[in-house]
């Protein structure tokens, strides 16, 4: 909706494209050239322009879930008291975990993968890092098995 001609409703436009503006009305000229001004991509600039801004804030989620690790409480007796003592124990990754900790969907994730041939071996060494992670937790025994068999896609379903 356009504002009355006697009322200047674009003082940050008027500023930067004087020469192309009416000074009694605020109104471009004819002939004016204000759409050169425009910048050249549409919406928003992408969250990650290049691998390496992406590879730093995966490996921001690395570090992260290395220093915050879960804690399970451990109850423990020395004569006759009762202490619960809390033990660290490892935090599994996700792919769902990296997605959330960088702000962006699952879907925006998968799309990257099939889209921006850029982005392609920083995702693949992304989701690499957290299989290896999950699998080593599991065949140490620090993270639930049957959990990480199912999230990781190896193994079979069995009956119970």
């Amino acid at each position: 909706m356009l504002a009355p001609t006697d009322v200047d409703s674009a003082p940050r436009a008027r500023a930067g494209n004087r020469g192309n503006r009416d000074a009694r009305t605020g109104r471009f000229l004819p002939g004016n050239r204000a759409w050169e001004a425009r910048s050249t991509s549409a919406g928003p600039a992408p969250r990650f322009a290049d691998a390496e801004s992406l590879w730093r804030a995966c490996v921001r989620y690395f570090d992260w879930v290395d220093q915050h690790p879960l804690y399970e409480m451990h109850l423990v007796t020395w004569k006759g008291r009762a202490t619960q003592v809390p033990v660290p124990r490892m935090r599994p990754m996700t792919k769902t975990a990296l997605c959330a900790f960088l702000g962006i969907e699952r879907s925006t994730w998968r799309a990257w993968k099939r889209n921006r041939p850029d982005l392609l071996p920083t995702i693949e060494h992304a989701e690499d890092i957290v299989w290896i992670w999950q699998f080593n937790g599991a065949a140490a025994g620090l993270l639930d098995e049957w959990l990480v068999i199912r999230q990781l896609g190896i193994g079979r379903k069995v009956e119970r």
